[in-house]
């Protein structure tokens, strides 16, 4: 078996709201890996609270002005969040693959 030199992998992760954010900032401290072992890790947030900007880099929360959290009604602001998921990917660098992490489907369907 040869060793072969392989190419580091790039991952864009974009948290979205507050369980996304809580989500995406557990992989802050991976971002600054550069093993080809593991992809280069970018994050980025979109929230509509500035709640969190306490755990993540301000240089990376896209805050959604016009709103003002969702004091925990998870489809409260979902919409505006989902929708400006595109363009926040666009602005990201190029990568393999991008993911987008939100609230766990089962929670957004529990609220009344």
């Amino acid at each position: 078996m040869t060793n072969q030199v392989k190419q580091q992998g790039k991952m864009n992760v974009v948290g979205c709201g507050g369980g996304g954010t809580n989500v995406v900032s557990r992989l802050e401290k991976l971002t600054e890996i550069n093993d080809p072992v593991f992809s280069k890790i970018t994050t980025a947030y979109i929230d509509t609270s500035r709640s969190n900007e306490d755990r993540i880099p301000r240089s990376k929360l896209n805050l959604i002005e016009a709103r003002d959290g969702s004091g925990q009604k998870r489809t409260e602001n979902s919409s505006e969040i989902m929708d400006s998921i595109p363009s926040i990917a666009h602005s990201l660098p190029p990568a393999d693959v991008t993911i987008a992490s939100e609230e766990h489907p089962s929670e957004l369907q529990s609220q009344p």
